[in-house]
């Protein structure tokens, strides 16, 4: 056809699609998503693809796309794809043979999963309807490829966009085209509707209103009552006591007085302040609730509760690096379809992070994809509770709920008390001092730990009855005859360390299971308590950091505590604030350790403690231990090969930059270790430790770094020859145990690559890699769909690249990721909105720190002073964070052995988890950063 009669048949198809291609949903046609939620129209091009002229018409659209392929066989995956490969081969003019890809192979006949006249030799291009998420085009992909076709990409007739399907095939290199965009050419509606306060008003409104001049609470208390009694929602009242603010919209929620066990929150945010009623918004806002409540709801059972009315603050239009989850609730909203939206409060249970309440707002309760542009809101949290009723400390700014929690000398005043008690208890006298007063706390104060420490725990008790004064008495002298300690007491001589945890804001969540409670337990912030009948036992919030363990196994380790193993136990959690004195220091503890604000940060004067931490951890062969247990003072010495040699690269690394040769050389035996363990192929094969081509390239780069150049080019040169191999002519690095579908494309090529690049500058052996191509292809994958692991590490590698060819232009593109990268740090605490680290911030912003590192050192060498201002600030900030995972003496007051964790980086800010790739990757976040600062670094001459 010529371009004319193309565009004419498109132009024709496309009018055909609009008229026979969708399906609307009416009183006899219902339409189902993927996740069960009903839909109003579906793309179906069955009436099309059924009849001879739409097939003809389909087929010659599909053929003038397949025109850019070299591909001369087309597939289909899936009974819709079918007749679409059909109408490809009849109108092709005999270009095209086709093959039917199944999920499965057949359970009879040919017992085949690829049917047809296929020819492995040739390439293969699939063809469907349309494309969205991307499942079936990478299913389909990855059936061809693992019986040994080469797939060259997609055509489909209709793109989602923005689904994420396209962008996922485009990232792994495959080709992809697509005829019409379904909201653009289409013109399909992207579901919008009016603001959300006029979707909310009642059916049937009272000719009564609600008086003038009460507190909001008290409106809906009144509300609530009128509309269980009558049906009919009262009117707003003129004005409350008090003048009120929403701009940013109202909720209502109700909770059951004897426990706070919520039964219903409903509300509405406003995106145009203008909208605002406060007086209207709590009306409605109460109604909705009220009717969430159920039909069963009376007069009586509302009685049983008590509610509170939230007001937001106007919703301010925000990037991700403004969250902040201590102060702000925030609000995520599709832009693709804007009635798609979710939020989550400040300071709630269930998480302790910015990125939890992220995901929280944006997957759990918008549903919104992971390629689904959206637009991100945070507001300020106005609580106003019933009149006379206490309300749940949470969903608020922290500094304002507990603000007595931060008063200054608190901690000093109660462990000061306690060590009262010990000097009175060791010398067997009367009890001095002043007892403390019961003001210095607040009321939901309801019990006291102490917690006493030398080289571990020598003793621990709560107490709850009395006033403050005896709590704390109560609890000292409980702790001091726990016979749970007493042989290790004895042992020790003296208490060094001293901690007070004040349990307060009680949450009564009842016989429930144990996921849900380990569900909405704050991991590190909360106590825990399980009671049935007579038996109960109690777990500070510390428990789950320092014993490093998951929540739903603090809850199942508390029943083996209490002896609990049948019946229906209750559950309570409590809001936990420690304090703890060590000789004459004392500080707030948070998450098991020293709470530290940020504005400190790993330096070069941490440089000694961190080096020494990974060289303890070293055995008889010089290979490092996987991780260690704080709590038992323990080494687990198998896991991940790869992860290991990163730490001994990093030794190395540290070795050369600060000029110990001694720290090299500690690195070379375990190197040397793993390199007597290679096999005739060149693979790493290490008894108890997983390898695979990550741990290969992790080898080599730790051998260029540690081992003199001609025994590194000898003994790890093969290696290097081998990767080199990896690399196709389009730059993809792909190990060919994978298929172009399925291999992971963001942490082995960034690692492999970086290892190449490393044995060629260390050794000038030749690394036969088109660094061209490479650039291409990876600049496109990020393009595509932004993985974290690809920017981590290339940000290190294209600086490099620069410094071994000599073309300044490489540095562009690691200047392209760490804007990226600075643009998803958290302006709060220096962290990164990733999508690896679903449960909080750790490890990972000290990976993102190290590849920051690289790319400040490629502006500081290219001259690129903007860049390498921006990058030293985010660098700088990052390590901020990371000293907060940094274990540094004060943290270690409760360890069995101090020394051994103290230079150790925590793989969670939640947890003591203490994996050995942490530290690693903080070390060489800091030697990048202390490089790149230094100046200039000079590509080696010839």
């Amino acid at each position: 056809m010529t371009a004319r009669e193309a565009g004419g048949r498109r132009a024709e198809l496309l009018a055909a699609i609009r008229r026979d291609g969708i399906l609307h949903a009416d009183e006899s046609t219902r339409i189902v998503g993927r996740a069960g939620e009903s839909a109003s129209w579906m793309l179906y091009c069955w009436p099309l693809t059924t009849t001879a002229s739409g097939a003809a018409l389909i087929g010659d659209v599909l053929v003038d796309a397949l025109a850019g392929f070299e591909a001369t066989q087309v597939a289909a995956y899936g009974f819709g794809a079918m007749p679409l490969m059909s109408a490809c081969v009849l109108r092709g003019g005999g270009r095209y043979t086709g093959l039917a890809v199944r999920p499965e192979a057949k359970k009879h006949g040919n017992l085949r999963v690829i049917d047809g006249v296929g020819d492995k030799s040739r390439k293969v291009v699939l063809v469907d309807d349309s494309i969205s998420s991307g499942i079936s085009f990478t299913q389909g992909a990855a059936a061809l490829e693992s019986q040994g076709y080469e797939v060259e990409g997609s055509v489909c007739l209709v793109d989602f966009s923005r689904r994420g399907g396209a962008e996922r095939a485009r990232a792994r290199g495959y080709h992809l085209e697509t005829v019409y965009d379904i909201w653009d050419d289409l013109g399909m509606p992207r579901p919008d509707r009016p603001p959300l306060y006029l979707r909310c008003l009642p059916e049937r409104w009272a000719d009564e209103a609600v008086p003038d001049g009460l507190h909001p609470g008290r409106v809906a208390r009144l509300v609530a009552e009128h509309l269980v009694d009558t049906g009919e929602v009262l009117r707003p009242p003129g004005a409350f006591a008090e003048p009120e603010h929403g701009p940013g919209g109202v909720w209502v929620s109700f909770r059951r007085i004897s426990d706070d066990k919520r039964f219903a929150r409903e509300g509405f945010w406003h995106f145009d302040p203008d909208d605002a009623d406060p007086e209207r918004d709590v009306v409605i806002a109460t109604a909705r609730a009220v009717q969430k409540l159920g039909p069963q709801v009376t007069r009586d059972w509302l009685t049983r509760l008590k509610l509170c009315v939230t007001f937001f603050s106007a919703v301010e239009r925000i990037e991700p690096r403004d969250l902040d989850f201590r102060r702000y609730g925030i609000v995520a909203r599709s832009t693709l379809i804007p009635a798609k939206m979710g939020g989550a409060l400040p300071n709630t249970q269930l998480f302790t992070s910015s990125v939890e309440q992220y995901r929280h707002a944006r997957v759990r309760n918008a549903k919104i994809g992971t390629y689904e542009p959206h637009t991100l809101y945070r507001h300020d949290v106005i609580k106003r509770p019933e009149p006379g009723q206490t309300w749940p400390a949470y969903g608020e700014d922290e500094r304002i709920t507990d603000a007595w929690a931060y008063a200054p000398g608190l901690g000093e005043a109660l462990t000061r008390r306690v060590r009262e008690v010990i000097t009175a208890h060791e010398q067997g006298s009367e009890l001095a001092g002043t007892p403390l007063p019961q003001d210095l706390v607040d009321p939901s104060v309801t019990s006291v730990a102490v917690s006493l420490y030398s080289r571990g725990l020598i003793g621990c008790s709560v107490s709850g009855r009395g006033t403050l004064d005896d709590l704390i008495l109560g609890a000292t002298r409980y702790a001091l005859a726990d016979r749970r300690f007493a042989t290790r007491r004895t042992a020790s001589g003296s208490v060094e360390t001293v901690a007070v945890t004040l349990l307060h804001d009680r949450e009564y969540h009842g016989a429930v299971s144990v996921e849900h409670v380990a569900w909405k337990m704050r991991a590190g912030k909360d106590a825990l308590m399980v009671r049935e009948g007579s038996r109960w036992a109690v777990f500070l919030e510390s428990v789950l950091s320092q014993f490093d363990i998951t929540k739903e196994q603090v809850a199942k380790d508390l029943l083996a505590k209490a002896g609990i193993t049948d019946g229906s136990p209750t559950w309570s959690t409590y809001k936990a604030t420690s304090w703890a004195t060590t000789g004459d220091r004392t500080y707030p503890l948070e998450f098991g350790g020293r709470r530290r604000d940020g504005t400190d940060r790993v330096g070069a004067g941490d440089l000694e403690d961190i080096v020494t931490h990974l060289l303890r951890r070293l055995d008889h062969n010089g290979w490092p231990a996987y991780s260690i247990s704080a709590k038992s003072a323990t080494f687990q010495r198998t896991g991940t090969a790869a992860r290991c040699l990163h730490a001994l690269q990093a030794i190395a690394a540290a070795g050369m930059q600060a000029g110990r040769a001694d720290w090299r050389e500690a690195a070379l035996p375990g190197v040397r270790f793993a390199l007597d363990h290679l096999g005739a192929d060149h693979v790493l094969r290490l008894p108890g430790h997983e390898g695979g081509p990550i741990a290969d390239a992790m080898l080599l780069s730790a051998a260029v770094d540690a081992l003199p150049a001609d025994e590194a080019g000898e003994r790890a040169g093969p290696i290097a020859d081998r990767l080199a191999s990896w690399v196709l002519p389009d730059g993809m690095l792909l190990d060919p145990t994978a298929t172009r579908a399925t291999a992971e494309q963001d942490y082995l090529p960034g690692i492999a690559l970086l290892a190449l690049v490393h044995c060629a500058l260390a050794t000038g052996r030749d690394i036969p890699v088109d660094w061209a191509s490479v650039r291409r292809f990876y600049a496109r994958r990020f393009e595509q769909v932004h993985p974290w692991g690809l920017a981590g590490w290339h940000t290190r590698l294209w600086p490099l690249v620069t410094n071994l060819t000599g073309d300044d232009t490489y540095n562009d593109f690691a200047a392209s990721l760490g804007d990226w990268i600075c643009e998803r740090q958290l302006r709060a605490d220096g962290s990164y909105l990733t999508d690896v680290e679903p449960s909080g911030p750790g490890l990972y912003t000290a990976f993102v720190a190290e590849g920051l590192s690289g790319a400040w050192q490629g502006a500081v060498n290219s001259g690129d002073d903007e860049h390498a201002a921006r990058f030293a600030e985010g660098w700088r900030a990052a390590m901020g964070f990371v000293d907060r995972l940094l274990v540094r003496p004060d943290d270690a007051y409760w360890a069995p052995l101090p020394e051994l964790i103290v230079g150790g980086v925590r793989n969670q800010l939640t947890r003591f988890g203490l994996r050995v790739d942490a530290t690693s990757h903080a070390l060489q976040a800091l030697l990048g950063g202390l490089a790149a600062d230094a100046g200039p670094i000079l590509p080696p001459t010839s």
